[in-house]
């Protein structure tokens, strides 16, 4: 079986290169077609074995304007297709898989050409409506009408498409796509003094820093330090609304190392989303054996367990009764194996060839 994977923006890497990776070990051909960003693509191509066709982009991305990159991108995207669409008619893959769409309404007529070759096409769609936009793109509902199947990453995202739509969706959870990079660390966890929440990512107000905060602020008579770790663009009014000595601030891109350093010397893992569909961030605290504090927002309680979790509503009273909750509980090692299992990227990748080998006969 062959498949075409692409992703013109090499959106979710840390998701496409262990799949593709798997997938080929698997006996599952698999040809990925995205584009470079020096930023994590070197970090990527060191330790997956797989050689991407770096298809998009090639110069755009060195375009340092924002607004006139995508301008360059969205002219020149087209005869990027076109050529893509020539190499898919001589090569005839069984599986057109999209990991998300760079422009819907240039994807559709794609999409569109490639079906009318009896080729099977299949969509990842991570958010029905991608973050901070109100409504689908241009086009981007006649891309789910058009393709044969689509794959959804929690049953919250799911149950956002129409009711027509439903049949053709499948759930494949997000799975731990960071065991390869995980099992060859040389991080050992410590513990320090202090009981240390983390918030960690990229930190936007759909994330719920604030409620956080305002949590901490309320213990503030506690031995609880909370650190929140990451990109941001409104910095000081974080630092602003913190008024308990014990939160501190990393601002700034997080490399891997950092990331993961950061939270093998953690205590417990804070997300306080007010909004989100999944996440990967639980695989990798439930690794490092770290219990969380997730709000019942969208997906996100898909990706964990109550056996070493604490799940509660999107806001500062209830975040803080949990960080209490959970300072006293005794949460042995042992709760995040069956969890880890049933998530290994084994399983996770058996689904994915299932769904190919089951749309392949169709």
């Amino acid at each position: 079986m062959k498949i075409f994977y692409i992703d013109p923006n090499n959106t979710t890497p840390q998701y496409n290169y262990p799949l593709v990776e798997k997938l080929n070990e698997e006996g599952v051909q698999t040809v990925f077609f995205t584009s470079k960003n020096e930023k994590f693509v070197n970090y990527y191509e060191k330790i997956y074995s797989i050689a991407p066709n770096y298809w998009f982009f090639k110069f755009e991305n060195k375009i340092k304007i924002k607004k006139l990159r995508k301008f360059v991108k969205m002219f020149l995207y087209p005869i990027q297709n076109i050529r893509l669409f020539l190499k898919i008619k001589k090569e005839k893959p069984q599986i057109i898989h999209y990991n998300w769409l760079a422009f819907p309404f240039i994807d559709f007529f794609m999409i569109n050409k490639i079906s009318r070759l009896g080729i099977k096409i299949i969509l990842s769609v991570h958010d029905y409506k991608q973050h901070d936009r109100q409504k689908l793109r241009v086009l981007e509902k006649k891309v789910f009408d058009r393709v044969d199947g689509i794959i959804c990453l929690s049953e919250f995202v799911k149950s956002q498409f129409p009711k027509k739509l439903q049949t053709k969706i499948i759930v494949i959870q997000h799975g731990n796509c960071y065991e390869k990079e995980l099992k060859n660390l040389k991080i050992t966890t410590k513990k320090s003094d202090n009981f240390s929440l983390l918030m960690i990512g990229n930190i936007k107000p759909y994330k719920g820093a604030e409620i956080l905060i305002d949590a901490v602020n309320s213990l503030s008579k506690s031995n609880i330090k909370l650190e929140i770790c990451g990109r941001c663009n409104y910095q000081q009014k974080l630092v602003e609304r913190a008024k308990n000595p014990n939160i501190y601030f990393d601002f700034g891109f997080v490399e891997h190392n950092k990331l993961y350093r950061k939270i093998a010397h953690c205590d417990v893992e804070v997300l306080p989303y007010l909004r989100a569909t999944q996440s990967g961030l639980p695989y990798i605290f439930a690794h490092f054996k770290k219990p969380l504090i997730v709000t019942n927002s969208g997906g996100l309680s898909e990706q964990v367990s109550t056996d070493f979790a604490e799940i509660v509503e999107p806001n500062a009273e209830s975040i803080a009764k949990a960080i209490l909750k959970i300072q006293k509980r005794k949460i042995k090692p042992s709760s995040f194996d069956e969890f880890l299992e049933q998530n290994s990227w084994q399983n996770t990748v058996k689904k994915y060839i299932n769904l190919y080998r089951k749309m392949a006969d169709e």
